[in-house]
């Protein structure tokens, strides 16, 4: 006979098990969460032309107008590839330090710029006002499109540096 409040094994482990279960996917999640896909972080990568965030890719003879590559829809006035279900995904506007990109009423990217930046240079990307001065704006400011270079050429208006 077991003493007064003192519960049978079999039924303690049963109650320890939902609690045992819930640790176990808890550290799972932390798990994943810490090994998962890596986005958004102060300086990504560049994306590659006909991606979302890169430049829309060139036409060609199959493809006659501008284009992308990854289901991202191709914005030609401005020259770039955006996701519509996700239209930031592939623009850092620069970096954390310098701004965010939200999205505008036509669903399309833009940059939101912390203070003592702007998107008067580009307008995707948050730079300091006076050229020269701007590591990330000044670096390769001048992008020339090859119309030549069939699928890995760019189209519409040269991007800054790093649109992305």
């Amino acid at each position: 006979m077991l003493a007064h409040g003192t519960v049978p094994p079999a039924r303690r482990d049963a109650r320890c098990r939902p609690r045992a279960r819930l640790r176990s996917v808890a550290a799972l999640g932390l798990l994943l969460s810490a090994t998962g896909c890596f986005r958004g972080g102060e300086r990504e990568k560049e994306p590659p032309p006909g991606y979302a965030g890169g430049l829309c890719l060139a036409p060609t003879t199959t493809m006659p107008e501008p284009h992308c590559v990854d289901g991202s829809l191709c914005n030609v006035d401005r020259g770039f590839c955006y996701d519509p279900f996700d239209p930031c995904r592939g623009f850092f506007c620069g970096g954390s330090d310098r701004g965010q990109c939200t999205v505008d009423q036509d669903n399309l990217p833009m940059c939101m710029c912390l203070p003592g930046y702007s998107t008067e240079r580009y307008e995707l990307l948050c730079c300091l006002p006076t050229p020269g001065t701007d590591e990330v704006c000044d670096r390769n400011v001048a992008i020339e499109v090859d119309p030549t270079a069939g699928d890995s050429g760019a189209a519409g208006a040269p991007p800054p540096p790093d649109a992305g």
